[in-house]
């Protein structure tokens, strides 16, 4: 459905609050390479969540397609440059 506007690309990203200053950054996701995930368990982890996005994707009638991602090891702050290690939330 294109209403005369223009089309910009986003990317996944990640929020995070600075523990130092308080002010929300965010961080682009990392590119995962795909030669990177070895094994039959990451073999069988990707199929099996390709098939339920898919499967989502069927049901809300969306598009899927693009790279898997992962978050940085370490981000710095974009207001007051403390850096930190990081964690995903659970």
């Amino acid at each position: 459905m294109s209403r005369g506007l223009r089309t910009v690309e986003l990317v996944q990203a990640f929020l995070w609050t600075c523990d130092d200053c308080g002010r929300d950054n965010f961080e682009r996701a990392v590119l995962l390479d795909p030669e990177s995930v070895e094994g039959s368990e990451a073999a069988e982890f990707t199929d099996s969540a390709v098939a339920e996005v898919g499967e989502a994707a069927d049901v809300l009638g969306i598009q899927v397609g693009g790279d898997w991602v992962m978050a940085p090891s370490h981000v710095r702050c974009t207001h007051c440059g403390a850096e930190f290690d990081t964690e995903c939330a659970t």
